[in-house]
């Protein structure tokens, strides 16, 4: 110690007290005054005048770097330079100092020097500090990662480039705690995501370090790797938050995306706390504020808290702030870009409400085990929106006020879907009934959607999916003044009537990602039950049961979800049918019907019944390990039919769940639910090895055709969509009669005939789906059902048995006649669709014919001639009818048909020839005698015209059609 120094100490001796504020003055004032030698000697006196027990107490209050920051402005930049080794030395020795009030003075002195002295000091301040890192000693390297945390927190960009000494102390981890090791990692991580391109070297050296420890087999270096990554997601999430900030929709992107995180679970308990930690209070902060009122006059319409839970709406203390921040989101969008200083805020956007509280939610959820207490408040509190009863007043708004009342309901939506989702599990009494009544609102709020949307042409409702490609969004500045109070003291997420809740698996969840659905919704309809049966104060509550509405809103959510998690992508499709589009002409209700409730239960009842059919179809079922899976599933239904009889077999399953959903087919309110139902009994029969059940489905399918399908209001069901699920119905009969020829002959000879004797809008009373609407449908189906079935005759051979040839011979001319009887259908029912059906599939037929039928004619006709004489007249009026359809084509000069006659009159004459071969090969070529058709309208009549007679000359030229052969060789 100088002399200088020694005069101070012994000033300080004499005086028996010295305030902080005495001792800093006396201090400050002799540096002030003293040359640069002197002010040397006072620094490097003061570790021994504080090592003075007498002064520890002053010691603990004065902050040195007020007296460098003097200096530092009272002396010029050389002063300042020459200075610096002795504040580093005795910065130095505070650090090793055995008294922690020591060491914290010695840090505070690093880090103001560090402030105040140019890079080249700056250089000597981070080696110094990486010494004390790497020195051993347990405190000095806790004050050492703690200085360096401050300094890369507070002057990032002054500490990269001297990265490269801090990343030396990654060689004596083994010497470093765990809490240390994460104070390292958290320095490097800040410096190399921070800088972009300039800290990229950083990056890879500790990208590499870590692959390297979790590479590792020893545990100790295992666990320094897992800390490392787990440490560098923290500082990469903070780094994804702070870059989002001015971009709502990338950074309802980043909450969707942590989200995802933490439900798929085990997430490092470091992270889930940091999340959760800042969640809520940035969640509080940009969405809930204190129920007050609100000055309307900033917005487009009177605000108005709606939809509070709370049994005395007065009790209400919070509120999401929606319509004012949706107001000052669109009102931003208007607002050239502001100045660099405001975009350093985050931006505060509706679009991320629902994204934000997903991820709140979630980590609520797992941080308490599912218990959702913390934030329950939120399931009852109140929207801020405006008085929603527009009824009439729809024309008198303007498109801007329109597209915002949209806008706003989509919000709402959004919000009370997801708050569904967080407390759908609870098992409270209470909660579910809330839950049940923010079912209800969502139900009242999609169809006053619905409404205004009507009146909403070119409307696009706001993104909510943020990982697709879209537009890039331009950063938006929020320019209007915010709504929320000051006072926010009383605010708080968690409901004071709130109970202690466990989790419960139920199927709500919108993320489809990981979401594995476990139980129906009757776990909602079970809380409500509870939740009337309840004592106390929840007796005077309103009761809250599930209704058709949130019913069906449920069931579509399931059905949604099922085909998502359980279809594979390539096979994903929109759905088949739903009931609620089923046309409704003039509607007009029938006597004590209720035609809305109607809708609403059959759509329930195919939602239903899809969900069933979405689960059994589920392909994992062929794996032997899922086994169990499926006679669990399977035991559900197979117990409702033989209640209590243990243990069965997966063939005796799959058959009692077969005959158990069979029962419902007289119960079915429309044709949509009947193809549900099918759909599903053919997934159970598929599944058998034994018995697939035919039978029973051609012969629930029968049933479905012979029923009346009628409207609530009276009306016949009929439309497009009612098109589609007959023709499907039609094809599932088809494939699974056991004799497909004698049920096309069934319909063709009994109701159809039938059908052309009924009235205009009359019906076949076997089959009354039969109607001439539906007529094409039938048609098609038959026709190419018939086509279909000849190829499964087999030509034979000549060493065939007699009886195998007869029995053939009559397959064939069952078939043959089949289509003759559909062939002169044309007759009566020449509309074009028809028409272009038995163009195609007479061709088709006619080659089938002749590749499967000829061959079989061949060598049968020496031993069956009566029965191939039957065959071949029956065919050739068939011909004939068809040598009909191509003049009509041509003289209509349709496109769409006329493409058919070409191919079509080549297989009539190729059958010609064909007839004229197999004549010849059984001797009988003198019976054969070629003529000329005459150009002929459908019904037969001869066309006198000179179209009609260019076009009987083509046939003359190109094909010769037998007019008569049969009677000639007989």
């Amino acid at each position: 110690m100088g002399p200088i120094g020694v005069r101070f100490q012994q000033q300080l001796e004499e005086r028996e007290f010295f305030s902080c504020d005495e001792l800093l003055s006396t201090i400050m004032q002799m540096i002030s005054v003293s040359p640069p030698t002197i002010q040397h000697d006072i620094i490097t006196g003061l570790p021994e005048i504080l090592e003075d027990a007498q002064h520890s107490e002053i010691a603990r209050e004065l902050r040195l770097f007020n007296a460098i920051e003097n200096v530092s402005s009272a002396s010029d930049h050389k002063v300042m330079r020459d200075l610096f080794p002795a504040i580093l030395s005795l910065s130095e020795i505070f650090v090793h100092s055995a008294d922690p009030c020591i060491v914290s003075f010695g840090s505070c002195m690093y880090k103001q020097a560090f402030a105040a002295f140019d890079a080249y000091c700056q250089q000597e301040i981070v080696g110094a500090l990486v010494t004390h890192a790497c020195g051993g000693n347990s405190v000095e390297v806790d004050v050492s990662l703690d200085m360096l945390t401050d300094l890369v927190s507070l002057h990032t960009s002054s500490v990269v480039p001297y990265a490269v000494f801090l990343k030396s102390i990654l060689d004596y981890m083994d010497n470093l705690s765990p809490q240390q090791i994460r104070k390292l990692f958290h320095i490097l991580s800040v410096l190399a995501f921070s800088q972009g391109h300039r800290s990229s070297h950083i990056q890879d050296d500790m990208h590499m370090v870590i692959r390297k420890q979790l590479s590792s087999t020893i545990p100790k270096y295992k666990r320094i790797g897992i800390i490392g990554a787990i440490t560098m997601i923290t500082s990469l999430l903070e780094l994804v938050c702070s870059s989002c900030g001015q971009v709502p929709q990338a950074l309802a992107l980043y909450y969707d995306e942590l989200a995802n995180l933490i439900q798929k679970g085990n997430m490092d308990l470091q992270i889930l706390d940091w999340i959760g930690s800042s969640v809520v209070k940035d969640f509080e902060t940009d969405f809930v504020t204190d129920l007050v009122p609100i000055e309307d006059s900033a917005f487009l319409f009177p605000v108005k808290a709606l939809y509070c839970l709370e049994e005395d709406e007065s009790e209400a203390t919070i509120a999401i702030n929606l319509l004012p921040l949706l107001s000052q989101s669109l009102l931003s969008k208007h607002v050239d870009e502001a100045t660099d200083k405001s975009k350093e805020k985050r931006i505060v956007s509706p679009v991320c409400l629902s994204p934000f509280f997903r991820l709140l939610r979630f980590c609520i959820s797992e941080l308490n085990n599912g218990n959702m207490e913390d934030i329950d408040a939120l399931l009852v509190c109140p929207l801020y929106l405006t008085n929603l009863e527009v009824g009439g007043k729809l024309d008198s708004l303007s498109k801007q006020e329109r597209e915002f009342l949209c806008t706003l309901l989509f919000y709402s939506l959004n919000w009370f879907r997801e708050v569904v989702n967080a407390f759908c599990r609870q098992n409270d009494a209470e909660i579910k009934g809330r839950v049940l009544a923010r079912l209800q609102n969502i139900t009242e709020l999609q169809c006053l959607l619905e409404k205004i949307l009507a009146a909403s042409p070119g409307y696009a409702p706001p993104l909510a999916n943020f990982d697709s490609d879209v537009l890039e969004s331009v950063p938006i500045i929020n320019t209007a003044g915010t709504t929320k109070k000051k006072n926010k003291g009383q605010k708080t997420l968690k409901s004071d009537g709130s109970k202690t809740s466990s989790t419960d698996d139920l199927l709500l969840e919108e993320d489809t990602e990981s979401n594995q659905p476990e139980q129906e919704a009757s776990q909602l309809e079970k809380g409500s039950m509870e939740y009337d049966e309840g004592k106390g104060e929840l007796q005077t509550r309103e009761i809250v049961q599930i209704g058709p509405a949130e019913l069906l809103f449920l069931l579509e959510d399931l059905c949604h979800k099922l085909e998502h998690v359980l279809i594979p992508t390539p096979a994903k499709r929109a759905p088949f049918l739903k009931a609620l589009i089923a046309e409704n002409q003039g509607v007009v209700d029938g006597p004590g019907v209720n035609v809305q409730e109607h809708q609403l239960m059959s759509s329930c009842y195919q939602h239903l019944l899809q969900v069933f059919h979405l689960l059994f179809a589920w392909s994992g079922f062929s794996q032997n390990e899922k086994h169990k899976l499926l006679k669990s599933g399977l035991h559900v239904l197979a117990d409702r039919l033989k209640p209590g009889e243990g243990e069965f077999s997966l063939e005796e399953l799959l058959s009692h769940s077969f005959q158990y959903l069979l029962n419902f087919q007289d119960s079915v309110p429309n044709i949509y639910c009947a193809l549900s139902l099918t759909q599903l009994l053919l997934v159970i029969a598929e599944k058998s090895v034994v018995n697939l059940k035919h039978k029973e489905i051609a012969s629930v399918t029968k049933h479905f055709l012979c029923q009346s399908w009628m409207q609530p209001n009276g009306i016949r069901q009929k439309g497009t969509q009612f098109n589609d699920a007959l023709h499907t119905l039609f094809c599932i009969y088809m494939e699974h009669t056991d004799n497909i020829l004698k049920a096309i002959e069934a319909i063709s000879s009994i109701g159809i005939p039938e059908l052309i004797n009924s009235s205009k809008d009359g019906y076949s009373s076997t089959y009354p789906t039969l109607t001439r609407q539906t007529f094409p449908i039938f048609f098609r189906v038959m026709m190419a059902q018939l086509e279909s079935s000849v190829r499964s005759i087999s030509p034979g051979a000549p060493s065939d048995p007699k009886e195998v040839q007869l029995e053939k011979l009559l397959q064939w001319n069952m078939a043959v006649r089949d289509f003759h009887i559909l062939v002169n259908l044309v007759k009566v029912f020449d509309s074009r669709p028809v028409l272009s059906v038995c163009l195609k599939y007479g061709r088709l037929f006619v080659e089938t014919f002749l590749k499967y039928g000829m061959p079989l004619l061949d060598y049968s006709f020496k031993k069956h001639r009566d029965d191939v004489q039957s065959l071949l007249k029956t065919f050739q009026l068939s011909t004939r009818q068809l040598h009909h359809m191509c003049g009509h084509s041509k003289i209509h000069q349709d496109t769409g048909l006329t493409s058919h006659v070409p191919l079509l009159k080549k297989s009539l004459e190729l059958f010609v020839y064909r007839v004229k071969a197999m004549l010849a090969l059984n001797n009988c070529q003198e019976a054969f005698w070629l003529g000329v058709l005459k150009n002929r309208d459908l019904q037969g009549e001869e066309i006198l015209s000179q179209v009609s007679q260019t076009s009987q000359m083509e046939d003359e030229d190109v094909s010769m059609i037998v007019e008569d052969p049969i009677k000639v060789f007989f």
